[in-house]
């Protein structure tokens, strides 16, 4: 009996830890199933704030709403209440077309600031067909990560959401043929939208999903070599089979609501295509897919090689396509869509007879890094109505208040440099005011210095500068995360002997200085010395935080003996 007995204290104890463990970490974790997706997919998602990620039932996870780069600065990624990049979809004119671009990274635009995206370069590009941002919305429904199961889901949703006039589709460009973590997309959803009973006690608990995590997983680095070799342990996130009959079904979905749909075939640049053969068979049947269910392509391999440009140039990395790229693919699909818009105008409504004006953007100049407030001043509305939405080069307007009778006032992005238009639309209508804010990127000048020259970057003061120079430039420039860079080595830190670098914060004056070296003394007209700088708003990371590249590139011969 004593024995008996002390087993079931034991038992008992071991209840109780197991219970208090259950409630901690249901705290820990109070986002619900968490835990287990980070696990399943290697995607970071909830209320973490280092990531833009929240759980998504069906789709796993979405972007968040109110999502800031940090705490200090806002950042080209930031969102408002509309979880999705670029222009908010929500108030949104009955009588107004909309195109709904939707995709994963590519359309999402990693590696770019809001007005180099591909939504906003088709929005540009019919604008020039006579399509402004006032008769014509272009949302961007991309979302970092996503395969084609994904995909389908968030097509779904946009169709109920905004009811597209025409859908622009970019699938199969990296995250179909990713290795599987426990299982493939299609298993996991069907599992989680019905689950048996065994299953749902596991997703209910964390204690459980943790132990199903540490007992079925496998070690990563045997996980990426069976999936370089091509031959992934538990499969690829989509057969290539799904992926198929994914952009079939997504076609034929948005057929069903009368939008005509475009399908971007996706490309990579050669290496990518040589390491990764699934990405080209990827590509290949997502063209045959499209073709055969009547969609109109744009096909990216021919687009981005068209000028005889090195594959590797336009890319900012393995897979995402650099602005420049970006903006082809744009030219493309406005040229397809335009026409069903053109079509779609004035067959939803009426516009209203008082119509929405802007009549002031204040102020007219800001630095590209964003971080400043704008108050936009409007004719057709007052503060006694709801809330307007703005977007400003294609970004939202952040944590928009009435500050006024007619004015509205936000808090700008982090955006690339130029002039941009600002948008404002409600329930009822829409305005833009072309050109209303010049956005300045840092910039890059040489100046005399006492018989020398010292390179010279202009931004806002606390911002951080990292100088690079050499006497040898690429062959092409290169698209990067930040820009483009025209020098050989490393865009993030100096890894070529030729190249010199410096780190120096910009001082109360706005400037940043760095004495050059011999090498770009000695340069002249036959000869000279390539610079550029990297920058980083007050409060980020050279290294790690959100940066831009100043202007790409300088030439000068030697100063004069004198100096001047």
């Amino acid at each position: 009996m004593r024995l008996w007995k002390r087993l079931a204290l034991f038992l008992a104890v071991l209840a109780v830890v197991g219970i208090l463990a259950e409630v901690v970490m249901q705290v820990l974790w109070a986002d619900g199933e968490e835990f287990e997706f980070r696990f399943r997919t290697g995607t970071e998602v909830g209320a973490n704030a280092s990531t833009p990620f929240r759980l998504h039932h069906e789709r796993f996870y979405t972007l968040k709403s109110h999502n800031r780069a940090s705490d200090a600065h806002a950042g080209p990624f930031a969102t408002d209440a509309w979880p999705f990049r670029g222009r908010v979809g929500t108030p949104l004119p009955d009588w107004m077309p909309r195109v709904a671009l939707v995709g994963d990274s590519c359309v999402y635009g990693v590696g770019l600031r809001p007005a180099e995206t591909l939504a906003a370069q088709v929005a540009e590009a019919l604008k020039d067909r006579g399509l402004p941002p006032d008769r014509v919305a272009v949302l961007n429904f991309g979302v970092t990560g996503y395969s084609t199961v994904q995909i389908l889901a968030l097509l779904r949703e946009a169709i109920e959401r905004v009811g597209p006039d025409a859908v622009v589709l970019y699938p199969g460009a990296w995250n179909d043929q990713m290795a599987a973590i426990l299982e493939p997309d299609h298993v996991m959803l069907e599992r989680r939208k019905n689950p048996t009973a065994w299953q749902q006690v596991v997703q209910s608990s964390r204690i459980l999903t943790s132990l199903q995590f540490f007992t079925e997983s496998i070690p990563t680095e045997e996980i990426i070599a069976a999936w370089e070799a091509g031959e992934p342990l538990r499969g690829w996130r989509v057969p290539a089979a799904l992926l198929d009959a994914n952009v079939r079904t997504m076609v034929a979905l948005a057929g069903e609501h009368g939008a005509p749909t475009v399908v971007i075939v996706p490309h990579q640049p050669a290496i990518t295509r040589t390491t990764y053969p699934r990405t080209l068979a990827d590509a290949d049947a997502v063209r045959a897919a499209a073709r055969e269910a009547g969609a109109t392509l744009v096909d990216g391999p021919r687009v981005l090689t068209a000028d005889g440009r090195s594959d590797d140039d336009n890319f900012v990395d393995f897979v995402h396509p650099g602005a420049e790229a970006v903006a082809r693919l744009a030219a493309a699909v406005a040229e397809a869509v335009a026409p069903a818009l053109a079509e779609a105008v004035g067959t939803r409504g009426p516009r209203p007879a008082s119509p929405l004006a802007i009549e002031a953007v204040t102020p007219a100049r800001t630095a590209a890094f964003g971080d400043v407030p704008l108050t936009v001043t409007l004719a057709g509305w007052s503060q006694d109505a709801p809330l307007p939405a703005v977007t400003v080069g294609h970004a939202p307007l952040l944590d928009l208040r009435a500050s006024g009778p007619h004015t509205v006032t936000g808090l700008l992005g982090a955006n690339a440099g130029g002039t941009h238009d600002v948008v404002v639309q409600t329930a009822a209508d829409a305005a833009v005011l072309s050109d209303a804010l010049r956005s300045e990127a840092p910039t890059l000048a040489v100046e005399p210095l006492d018989g020398g020259a010292q390179a010279v970057v202009t931004s806002r003061p606390g911002d951080h500068v990292r100088f690079f120079g050499s006497p040898i430039p690429r062959a092409a420039p290169k698209a990067t995360s930040i820009g483009t860079w025209h020098l050989p080595g490393s865009w993030s830190k100096p890894d070529d002997p030729a190249i010199f670098a410096f780190d120096v914060e910009v001082g109360d004056d706005g400037r940043a200085v760095a004495a050059l070296p011999p090498a770009a003394l000695a340069a002249d007209e036959a000869e000279p010395f390539h610079l550029q700088a990297r920058v980083a708003p007050r409060g980020e990371s050279l290294d790690d935080g959100a940066t831009v590249v100043a202007t790409p590139r300088v030439r000068w011969p030697s100063p004069p003996a004198d100096g001047r």
